[in-house]
């Protein structure tokens, strides 16, 4: 049995009108969040052979869930300090709701060891999930608008997969699962100068299926290699609407998507290829995937899926010896669209291209018996590049990346 709690809060005082429009100073927006959550977890595991010389596992389980989210937005203070106090704390200016989620679901997996090289594995999770809100929201021309909704969903989710011990090293598998993204708080209401939401949006569902080959050959390589697909039907995201000659963010069910493409991880041990008895180890390692991701249908057919690059590929070194080890990271990021418009830009800077970027980091760790030190720098070059475009806070526009960061870790273990 887990049991778990989230009792806490969060508030940003914020100024998130669009980057062109001057700040001409006065009162701040705060955001209030006040979350109370609670949920238990309960998993019964049972291990016993089917077969001669197999042993399988099954698995059974229950979740209960119970959050309650009090949000509101209102004038704040018109410093320059974090000032988190609102100007009228009883009659917020924006918006003011709680928002109460029930989840209860139980799940089960169980896997079949058909042969000692053959095994099968199904899943399941059945979920029931009440989200209802109530409160109300300023609807611009001073007016209060009061709401009380309720959405109930009850809805299985399947899945499995199979592996095969090609030998004592490698190793075939493939999976397919079923997925579910539901509506959530943002997509109910928001109140943001960059970003509007659907009223009407739904939840999205769809499916993940992966198959390759997986294992290793000795102390010299390991490796994994396979082929994906991920879809989902009326998936939710952002496009890019005019308002007012000012380019603004619409979240809402866009159209079909599916990304596919192929994955892949290989790291080589120099050293022990020369000798297999060598007290160090040097390591060669790189991973990369290409990813085709698209819209099927609707206006948007054919364009890119958001916040997905076509290649990502990392590289890398690492040196082992006794107490020490240091590692060289490098990683390349292609080019990447924030809305399903694929927008090359705009004059606020929250809509466009997120363009190619790579860095380089470099760590490095010692062991003296209890206590380990570790030293790192992030982005050693200094690159200067950015990989969101955000509407709220920390934004609203570009978000720059980290510099260079240097870091220094001492550890004692008992």
């Amino acid at each position: 049995m887990k049991n778990f709690a989230v009792l806490s809060s969060r508030y940003s005082v914020e100024q998130t009108d669009p980057v062109n429009i001057p700040d001409d100073g006065g009162f701040r927006d705060l955001r209030r969040d006040e979350y109370r959550n609670y949920g238990s977890e309960i998993r019964f595991l049972k291990n016993y052979k089917l077969f001669p010389n197999t042993r399988n596992t099954f698995l059974i389980g229950v979740r209960v869930y119970d959050g309650k989210t009090t949000r509101g937005q209102g004038l704040g203070t018109d410093g320059r300090d974090p000032d988190f106090s609102f100007i009228n704390p009883d009659a917020l200016e924006y918006n003011n709701y709680t928002f109460y989620t029930n989840n209860y679901a139980v799940f089960g997996e169980h896997i079949f060891q058909i042969t000692p090289r053959l095994s099968f594995t199904p899943g399941f999770r059945y979920e029931y999930i009440k989200v209802d809100f109530d409160g109300y929201f300023n609807s611009g021309d001073g007016k209060l608008i009061y709401e009380d909704r309720t959405n109930t969903r009850k809805f299985p989710l399947l899945g499995g997969g199979i592996q095969y011990l090609i030998n004592d090293e490698i190793n075939f598998y493939a999976n397919i699962t079923e997925g579910f993204r539901g509506v959530h708080f943002n997509d109910m209401r928001v109140e943001n100068p960059n970003l509007d939401v659907d009223p009407n949006v739904k939840d999205s569902d769809g499916y993940n299926a992966d198959a390759g080959f997986r294992g290793q050959i000795g102390q010299l390589l390991s490796f994994d290699v396979n082929a994906f697909i991920l879809a989902y039907n009326n998936r939710i995201g952002v496009i890019t609407r005019m308002i007012d000659d000012q380019p603004r963010l619409y979240r809402t069910n866009i159209a079909d998507s599916r990304n596919r493409g192929i994955e892949s991880f290989v790291e080589f041990n120099l050293l022990k290829a020369i000798n297999p008895r060598a007290p160090y180890s040097l390591s060669l390692f790189s991973s990369y995937a290409y990813i085709d991701s698209e819209y099927l249908n609707s206006e948007f057919k054919g364009n890119r899926v958001e916040l997905a690059p076509e290649h990502l590929f990392k590289a890398g070194i690492t040196f082992k010896g006794y107490h020490f080890s240091t590692t060289l990271n490098y990683t390349n990021t292609s080019s990447q669209y924030s809305d399903a418009n694929n927008t090359e830009s705009t004059v606020t800077g929250n809509q466009g291209l997120i363009p190619a970027y790579e860095v380089f980091d470099l760590s490095a760790n010692y062991d003296i018996k209890n206590y380990t030190i570790a030293i790192g720098i992030n982005n050693l070059l200094n690159t200067t590049y950015f990989t969101r475009r955000a509407t709220g806070y920390p934004g609203p526009g570009l978000i720059p990346a980290e510099p260079r960061l240097y870091y220094l870790t001492l550890a004692f273990r008992i």
